[in-house]
């Protein structure tokens, strides 16, 4: 018989992460490497939100302005 944890583990879907590249070029982010490294925040953000954050919510969090120093 399986453990409880293992059972927990096999029925638990893995969330994706929702936001692509696309869909900033979509709110005005020009192609860059900019690009890249506004998924890797928000990816981070999302991550550390257990992946329940939405796309849409995170989308609201950048604009092509928003600067990380």
């Amino acid at each position: 018989e399986d453990e409880p944890a293992l059972v927990s583990m096999r029925n638990w879907d893995i969330p994706v992460f929702p936001v692509r590249g696309q869909d900033l070029v979509d709110i005005g982010f020009k192609p860059s490497p900019k690009i890249g490294y506004t998924l890797d925040i928000l990816r981070t953000a999302w991550a550390h939100e257990q992946g329940t954050v939405s796309k849409e919510d995170l989308l609201r969090c950048v604009t092509p302005e928003t600067r990380f120093e």
